[in-house]
């Protein structure tokens, strides 16, 4: 090793380091930190309470903000006044146990509740906009372009959703299993 262990190397230690790696946007106050992003965001090594750890940039803003590890059952997010994905401004982040981080979710409309979720719900699909009765139609008629475009547009789905139902790919009848019929019953001996 050229180096002896716990030698400082350049890292983040502080919320000041993790300031001095970002761009800071002058409108929203933002620290967009671009050095190792990933497709889960930014993703840092961070010391807290003595231990390295790696974490999503929020998360690291927060423990560097109170040099403690998140508890148990917490997430990081963004607050409402952060407008970017990728910012780890501290004063821009919050934690709170992942029930409370659903209500937060709910309340600005980015995750539906569980009663509108269901309500969405047709033959066991979620937000499904085609019946059984609906493909089965589709699946009788003689389709052109034109005619898929309008259905498409008078049911609120895409031309490949036509398609794939006139196709049998969705919203396909169950088939017959095999030997279910009470008719192949066979007593036993």
């Amino acid at each position: 090793m050229s180096h002896p262990v716990g030698t400082y190397l350049g890292g983040i230690r502080s919320v000041e380091d993790l300031r001095l790696r970002s761009r800071i946007c002058e409108e929203s106050g933002c620290w967009r930190y671009g050095l190792a992003v990933s497709d889960n965001g930014a993703e840092l090594s961070v010391l807290v309470e003595g231990e390295r750890l790696r974490c999503r940039g929020r998360a690291a803003a927060v423990m560097m903000k109170t040099q403690k590890r998140l508890p148990k059952g917490h997430v990081a997010f963004r607050t409402r006044n952060c407008p970017n994905y990728d910012c780890v401004n501290p004063d821009h982040a919050r934690s709170a146990p992942k029930a409370q981080h659903g209500q937060y979710l709910t309340s600005i409309g980015i995750m539906r509740t569980a009663k509108s979720a269901s309500a969405n719900r047709n033959n066991g699909r979620a937000s499904g906009k085609l019946s059984m009765e609906i493909g089965r139609e589709i699946r009788k008629m003689k389709l052109t372009k034109a005619l898929i475009a309008e259905l498409a547009n008078r049911y609120g789905v895409s031309e490949r959703t036509i398609r794939e139902t006139h196709a049998g790919r969705r919203w396909a009848d169950p088939a017959p299993v095999a030997g279910s019929s009470i008719f192949n019953f066979a007593m036993a001996a």
